[in-house]
Parts: structure tokens; C-alpha cells; sequence
């Protein structure tokens, strides 16, 4: 008696091995896109909120360090007053042992790159994210890195100007300067593959 036993062939059992793995590509080339797409908008609100609580505190310093600091009538290139700064940026060494708000006291002196615990800056000069936001909030926005850059901005402040009065704090006669009206201040929130987000504002000489 002849025993006919039912069974897939080699040839069978590679086909069907090559056409499931056609199949588990396809699925998860589609998947996985999807998976980094659904987390980009949550990236983004944060991002968001970072970004903004940067120029929140950024918009509440003075316009420069010879500006009134108390919010006052005089401002840096009036009529008796220093002039307002041609080199920004801070302008004393910070450790993160002094009060960070006695040091970073004008718009200007956030410039340079703020990396949270899991990313490094490869610019100068150099911070960490938990100076600028404490750190309970840091712990956060480990991954994340925030770059500042403060100007002067020729679209609004025209072009280089003269002064033509003597300033004995600053030491020089007709000394040029920019018609510094107005700063602008940009913010990037880098996010590694979720995005580079940029947040503008103006501080102006008020």
C-alpha cells in the first residue's frame, strides 16, 4: 500500500520565504515613517515652548549695557549717553556660581549655543540648557539645543552712521557706529531629526 504524504517542496518553501519578506519590507517602510511623522508635531510643540520661553526672557533684559537698566528715558546713542555697543555678546565670564540674572542683564549677552545633558555645542561660546531655563525644566529638553544670535538689523537701522560728539567713557571722536535702533534677536531650537526651529523677535532702544 502506497502512503501519499502532503508537504511543501524546497523550491515551494523559498518562494513563499521571499514573498513574506517582500511583504515585511513593504510593511515596514511604510510603518515606520508613520511612527517618526505621528512624533514630529509633539517635537514641534515643544520646541515651540522652549523657543518661546527663551525670548520671554531674552525681550526682558535692556537693549544694551549702556542702556538704562531700570527701564528709564535714557538710552545709548542719545545726546550725553555712551554709545550703544559695536561688539556683542557678554561682556564678563560666567561660571553658573554668580546669579545668572546679574550677568546676562542686555539682550546681546545670550548669544552662543545652550545644550541640554544629551547634546554638545560645537560653537563658542558655550552653555548649558539649565543656566538659561533651571533645572527641572532641563531634564526635559535633554536632547534639545538652542542657538542665539543677536544683531543689529541693517534693514531697519540704515547704514553706518558717525557720531559726532566725544564720549570720554567710550575714548574716541566721531567714532563709527550703526544707527542701533533696533536688535534682532533669533532663536534656534534644534531637535536632532525632528527639525531646526527658528523664533525672531525686535528689542528696540526704548
Amino acid at each position: 500500500m502506497k502512503n501519499n504524504i502532503g508537504g511543501f517542496t524546497l523550491i515551494e518553501s523559498v518562494l513563499a520565504m521571499v514573498v513574506l519578506a517582500f511583504g515585511l519590507l513593504g510593511f515596514t517602510r511604510f510603518l515606520v515613517p508613520q511612527f517618526t511623522a505621528s512624533a514630529t508635531p509633539h517635537y514641534q510643540a515643544r520646541a515651540a515652548a522652549l523657543g518661546n520661553a527663551f525670548l520671554n526672557d531674552i525681550m526682558a533684559r535692556g537693549f544694551d549695557q549702556f542702556s538704562d537698566p531700570n527701564g528709564g528715558q535714557d538710552r545709548c546713542n542719545d545726546t550725553g549717553m555712551p554709545l550703544c555697543s559695536e561688539s556683542l555678546g557678554l561682556e564678563e565670564d560666567f561660571s553658573g556660581s554668580i546669579a545668572m540674572k546679574a550677568v546676562f542683564n542686555d539682550v546681546d549677552d545670550y548669544i552662543g549655543c545652550w545644550a541640554g545633558a544629551g547634546r554638545t555645542c560645537l560653537s563658542q561660546p558655550a552653555y548649558v540648557l539649565s543656566d538659561a531655563v533651571g533645572q527641572e525644566k532641563a531634564e526635559d529638553y535633554a536632547n534639545f539645543l538652542v542657538d542665539v544670535a543677536v544683531y543689529y538689523d541693517k534693514a531697519l537701522d540704515g547704514e553706518i552712521a558717525t557720531h559726532s560728539q566725544p564720549e570720554p567713557s567710550i575714548g574716541s571722536l566721531n567714532r563709527p557706529i550703526i544707527s542701533s535702533r533696533h536688535k534682532r534677536i533669533d532663536v534656534t531650537v534644534d531637535v536632532g531629526r525632528y527639525g531646526s526651529y527658528v523664533f525672531s523677535a525686535y528689542r528696540s532702544n526704548y
